[in-house]
């Protein structure tokens, strides 16, 4: 798996890691697997909020890292293609 890591410095101090095998073509019973770590280094104010299937949330506070994995080579894209859309519409919004 090809790994890549870096750090964001500011009042807080965020490790993101990402991940990836590749495409494998096919779906997840291909191999394939995506992801995408944020690790809390330092003073990051944030939570986490898991819903699931029935629309049931638990939230953690303060976690130490979040981790996102996907199986498969569509949600490889799709992941990929929606943390780009997020990362222009949080910079869009931000102004």
């Amino acid at each position: 798996m090809k790994t890549a890591k870096e750090t964001f410095t500011s009042a807080n101090i965020l490790e993101v890691e990402v991940g990836t095998t590749g495409l494998k073509g096919g779906d997840a019973g291909h191999g394939g697997e995506t992801y995408l770590k944020l690790v809390d280094a330092a003073s990051t104010s944030w939570h986490a909020e898991i819903i699931d299937e029935h629309g049931k949330s638990r939230t953690m506070k303060q976690p130490q890292s979040i981790m996102i994995a996907v199986q498969g080579d569509t949600e490889l894209q799709t992941l990929a293609d929606s943390l780009e859309w997020a990362a222009r519409k949080i910079k869009q919004l931000s102004r």
